[in-house]
């Protein structure tokens, strides 16, 4: 799919996302208490491409996807997502039945959304990864999903338990130091602010009319981030929730705030 097809899907359906997360949001990843305000603007700060989406690694899980012959696999999951994006990515790969589950019905309900749109057979369901998975996968999936927790431990716990024997685990991790929110330099807030602010009214024409400088500067200011410090606490975390790293590598992307470090990681249950 190219650029301007995935645009229109967006163009579409970012009204539907702030409905649906007006409704839907009572809590998810990024902030337990209200995922309102990150749900209902991701679509919005997706399509002016200033948040991390896992099209920034395309060719990474696209290859990895082929390295673990996830087309041939017969359970495949999504666990975690913001909105359509990896779900749509995998699809294009070739995963006819993909699994999808959140924490928030809000990422949910729009996976269900394109999915019927596009005539894919995405199945969602909603599933904190620190509990117990009522399946067992050969495959999961995500992007960027780690460093949503403080406590590594237990999302891969989860993964883990979620995972057939010799099943494979797909990720990316930022590389880098926390940030709890709002834990950037005056200049790096001011810039991306107006980014977002010049990407909107050059798209504007497509999108619902809102306040854009308080969208930016609420994702700034309460966004967390918690990367890892080096590859060595990475293989640690991995190790001791029970997966081997099969393959690494590590990459630098744009960025939201500013250009960042990436660990690409294939990983298998022991």
């Amino acid at each position: 799919m190219n650029k301007n097809q995935m645009n229109s899907i967006y163009e579409r359906i970012i009204q539907d996302g702030y409905n649906i997360a007006s409704c839907e949001c009572v809590g998810g990843y990024p902030n337990k208490d209200d995922c309102a305000w990150y749900h209902g603007n991701w679509m919005l700060l997706r399509y002016l491409g200033v948040v991390s989406n896992p099209y920034w690694h395309e060719a990474f899980y696209k290859d990895a996807l082929r390295f673990t012959h996830a087309d041939k696999k017969e359970d495949f999951l999504v666990a975690g997502t913001a909105d359509f994006s990896m779900p749509l990515l995998c699809s294009e790969f070739g995963i006819h039945e993909v699994s999808i589950c959140d924490m928030c019905n809000t990422p949910l309900k729009v996976c269900d959304i394109v999915s019927e749109f596009l005539g894919r057979n995405w199945t969602t369901f909603v599933q904190d990864i620190c509990t117990e998975f009522p399946l067992k996968y050969d495959i999961i999936i995500n992007d960027a999903f780690l460093s949503r927790f403080i406590d590594k431990s237990k999302p891969l716990k989860g993964i883990d338990g979620a995972l057939k024997q010799g099943g494979y685990y797909i990720t990316t991790l930022k590389k880098g130091n926390p940030n709890k929110g709002g834990e950037v330099s005056d200049s790096i807030r001011k810039n991306f602010m107006q980014k977002v602010k010049k990407r909107y009214i050059e798209k504007s024409k497509h999108l619902p009319k809102i306040d854009i400088d308080a969208v930016s500067a609420v994702y700034v200011d309460k966004m967390s981030s918690y990367p890892v410090r080096d590859e060595d606490e990475l293989f640690e975390l991995f190790n001791n929730a029970g997966l081997n790293i099969l393959q690494i590598e590590k990459e630098s992307v744009v960025g939201e705030f500013e250009s960042s470090e990436y660990f690409r990681i294939v990983s298998q249950k022991r």
